[in-house]
């Protein structure tokens, strides 16, 4: 009896780890890119890997990149957006996320596409990869595509309101939950940020600001 006890158990342990291995071996790169229904790019967009509960981030420019197997299921979700399940079986797999049915006035965010931005398209490079926490070049590279990003700690679908719509359309900037990034990257971005528009609109745009823009206060003193 118990000889059979200890067989089933060393068949169980076999099998997990051969269940284990299995995985492993098949797992590959899935990437793509995450925009809303006018090919808006969204920064932070929260992307779980059901099978392990890990989430991930996209990139300033909608970008994103997970380990995952064909049997995986990516889980797409972002603040005023309807949440979007994929199944992991390709390599490059892009995302529409459309928003949900929010009235402006009360409060729904509502993502923009600003006039005349270039269309941003390109896959995450090993360079970027190697400079992942480096705010300046992260905001170099984003200028050059004429984006142009404030993070806040505070955005919701909720408190984001008619205001912030108008500041966004004003300066032609966007606002961005800090997602993956740490508050110390999301204050040296927003200082740079900050210095442009200071360059481009002299102060008329800290009076309309969202007070929750991380470094705010300390840039302004």
């Amino acid at each position: 009896m118990r000889q059979n006890i200890i067989l089933c158990l060393f068949f169980l342990v076999s099998l997990f780890s051969f269940a284990q291995q299995n995985y492993s071996e098949n797992e590959r790169i899935v990437h793509g890119k995450v925009t809303d229904s006018t090919n808006f790019p969204l920064s932070g967009v929260n992307v779980l890997l059901k099978r392990t509960q890990k989430t991930y981030n996209t990139d300033l420019e909608g970008n994103y990149t997970i380990r995952a197997v064909t049997a995986d299921t990516l889980i797409f979700s972002y603040v005023g957006m309807k949440s979007q399940k994929i199944k992991a079986d390709k390599n490059e797999i892009n995302v529409v996320l459309v928003k949900e049915n929010y009235n402006l006035h009360d409060g729904g965010y509502i993502p923009i596409k600003l006039k005349n931005r270039e269309e941003i398209t390109g896959r995450v490079t090993l360079k970027d990869i190697k400079n992942a926490n480096n705010a300046r070049y992260i905001f170099n590279k984003s200028a050059k595509k004429n984006v142009f990003v404030i993070y806040v700690s505070e955005l919701t679908s909720y408190n984001f309101n008619t205001e912030d719509l108008e500041f966004q359309k004003k300066f032609k900037i966007k606002y961005s939950i800090t997602g993956s990034d740490s508050i110390e990257f999301s204050k040296k971005y927003n200082k740079m940020t900050f210095r442009y528009l200071n360059n481009k609109f002299k102060k008329s745009w800290q009076t309309e600001i969202r007070k929750d823009a991380i470094g705010l206060d300390e840039f302004l003193k």
